[in-house]
């Protein structure tokens, strides 16, 4: 029994700015490193080919795939042409007794109209062909439950990884705000496996971006794991998926109102800020390392090959 999880290989403009792609690719590395086997494909150009060329390319791509073995695609593929998708799980379900994981990066419904009560978009009746899906975070897990009408198990996996390279460095100056975007300008970030940092925080505090849409509010903040990666401790709306998290676990400052930061921060000692950076080191540890990934990936084994579902699944 082999276990598979999907990978897509961009131009390499989109591997290196693509949040998209660089994520999907970081995950199937934590993947492997978990013993995972890879499917690779690329973005094809399918528009004008025949649903029978479509049929031979994901045929090809599928050849390694045999019964009972487990796959864990990561949704949505990043295809032109929406027969790609359908074709390539219709053949997987050929197989017999492989199970089937989604690892969800977007609710595509909910990303482009934000009416996070519409269940019965067609892109949601895809969902409902995995037999579990893997999820941001509870919030989101909760939603698909509850509006998008998932009924198999669902995941939810809390953080989103951000693998990369460089020493973390000492926190001095505890009161500065940092503020980066999801834009990738690699002069602020690089990548696991490219170049180094090149521009480390040395103090401060992450402030995370407040959700520009309901849809928003539900995801996990990609800026909030690249503070982590970064050891720093972050400022997050109460409002976010994450806040509760961060909350529990000392990871930082939660708000209502991100205004009212600087009230909070002069009230605050080098004391406050120093508890708050052991937990912060692990944490951000776990998000260097792939943790969130590979363990989502061992927990699919154990739901869908095991037959064991418990409270980590929201079921």
């Amino acid at each position: 029994m082999t276990n598979w999880i999907t990978k897509i290989n961009g131009s390499d403009v989109q591997n290196t700015t693509d949040a998209h792609f660089i994520l999907n690719q970081q995950a199937a590395e934590s993947a492997e490193g978990v013993g995972f086997s890879v499917i690779n494909y690329a973005p094809y150009q399918l528009r004008d080919a025949a649903d029978e060329d479509v049929e031979i390319r994901v045929t090809t791509l599928l050849s390694g795939v045999q019964p009972d073995d487990l796959v864990i695609v990561q949704w949505p593929m990043w295809q032109a042409d929406a027969r790609f998708e359908k074709i390539f799980i219709e053949k997987i379900r050929l197989i017999p007794r492989v199970k089937i994981a989604a690892l969800l990066w977007e609710v595509m419904p909910w990303l482009m109209t934000d009416d996070l009560s519409d269940g019965m978009h067609p892109e949601m009746t895809k969902l409902r062909d995995f037999d579990l899906l893997l999820v941001a975070n509870r919030k989101l897990a909760e939603q698909l439950r509850d509006s998008g009408g998932i009924t198999s198990p669902i995941l939810a996996m809390g953080l989103t990884d951000f693998k990369c390279q460089g020493s973390l460095n000492a926190k001095a100056d505890f009161k500065k705000l940092v503020v980066i975007d999801s834009s990738y300008d690699e002069e602020q970030l690089s990548y696991h496996g490219q170049l180094p940092f090149t521009a480390m925080a040395d103090g401060g505090f992450g402030v995370v971006p407040a959700a520009r849409s309901q849809y928003e509010a539900y995801t996990n903040s990609l800026e909030l794991s690249k503070y982590l990666s970064m050891g720093l401790p972050v400022v997050i709306r109460s409002n976010m998926a994450q806040a509760e998290l961060v909350r529990v676990h000392n990871l930082g400052i939660v708000l209502d109102d991100l205004n009212a930061i600087d009230a909070v921060l002069a009230d605050m000692t080098m004391m406050d800020y120093q508890e708050k950076l052991p937990a912060v080191g692990s944490w951000s540890e776990a998000v260097r390392s792939g943790y969130f990934v590979k363990r989502a990936c061992l927990e699919s084994i154990r739901i869908l090959k095991l037959g064991e579902v418990d409270c980590l699944a929201e079921i």
